[in-house]
């Protein structure tokens, strides 16, 4: 019990270690929900199909083909349902992780300075709070295991 409590207490003293691996466990979470849930070749396929009809769209429209462009629009109208379908389960579980662990995280680190930067951001300064710093690393943690995972959105 008393090793539990010691770990916490390291955890939470470097706040920028600790939120490194809460935001890698989080996008982990978040990016295998997409690679579980989500049909990823049905959604590059709806893409590619989207994109032909889009182009497809603006000829029409230049040509002022009212009805075949609202045929076009109608089929562009099913086909995003399909991308609303296939991304409603992995945003349930990004919503409630992100529910569960933001309000902890900030109990915790509101008011303490995370990371100091080398150089200094525009509106941000050089010094991150907990958001800033958790933002910074969930992106780019997020950005690599999608690629690792082939999980491309």
């Amino acid at each position: 019990m008393s090793m539990e409590i010691t770990s916490l207490i390291v955890l939470v003293s470097k706040p920028t270690v600790s939120l490194f691996l809460i935001a890698l466990g989080v996008s982990l979470t978040i990016v295998l929900s997409y690679k579980i849930f989500v049909d990823l070749e049905s959604l590059n396929e709806a893409k590619k199909k989207l994109k032909k009809l889009q182009e497809r769209l603006i000829e029409v429209q230049r040509e002022k083909n009212v009805k075949e462009a609202n045929r076009i629009i109608d089929e562009m109208t099913k086909i995003n349902k399909v991308f609303i379908k296939e991304s409603i389960k992995p945003m349930i579980v990004s919503l409630i992780l992100l529910v569960t662990v933001f309000p902890v995280l900030s109990k915790v680190y509101t008011g303490k300075v995370v990371a100091k930067l080398p150089f200094s951001l525009p509106f941000v300064g050089s010094q991150l709070s907990w958001i800033g710093w958790y933002i910074i690393v969930s992106l780019t943690i997020t950005w690599i295991l999608k690629r690792l995972l082939g999980v491309e959105t």
